[in-house]
């Protein structure tokens, strides 16, 4: 039985790229990342769709999750700031929450640094739960004098029930 696939492929300066692929008896989970190095552009996306049933009140649902992370081969200035929009983060998670680790009073700072290792697009950090939904959109900021001096990933998400709105930023 095949569960699980991963994939990885490096062409030096044409096309750099991993994925992987989770199947089980629910549903499948995955997520593909790949770069150009040639144009300076990176395109991520995740994938989860997941079919559970609640064992005490026997409803079904279908679980999906999808997100997105753009990285631009350039920045869109932000006016004379010398800081620029250099990628864009989107995620949808409906009957998905986020894997938070027990037994600690910070727990979306611990999800955030030990689970996703910070990239809250990151598929391994979500988990089927029926009636959990998530909506998050979010930008890369950096500095556009050549090198990245400075740069920042920053997304907002909306978690329901709740509501519970959460900034994660990492810089």
């Amino acid at each position: 039985t095949l569960t699980a696939l991963a994939i990885s492929v490096d062409i030096p300066n044409t096309i750099k790229g991993t994925g992987r692929l989770e199947m089980n008896d629910t549903g499948f989970a995955g997520q593909i990342d790949i770069s150009l190095p040639a144009v300076k552009l990176r395109i991520a996306a995740g994938l989860g769709i997941a079919n559970l049933e609640d064992e005490e009140t026997g409803r079904t649902a279908t679980g999906l999750y999808l997100s997105m992370r753009v990285e631009l081969p350039t920045g869109i200035p932000l006016g004379g700031t010398g800081f620029g929009i250099v990628g864009f983060l989107g995620l949808f998670a409906m009957h998905y929450k986020r894997k938070e680790p027990q037994g600690t009073n910070d727990k979306a700072l611990r999800w955030l640094k030990d689970v996703v290792q910070g990239d809250p697009t990151n598929i391994l950090g979500w988990g089927p739960n029926i009636d959990s939904w998530a909506f998050g959109g979010g930008l890369l900021l950096g500095t556009l004098e050549g090198a990245y001096v400075v740069r920042m990933t920053g997304m907002l998400v909306l978690e329901l029930p709740g509501p519970r709105l959460i900034f994660f930023l990492r810089a």
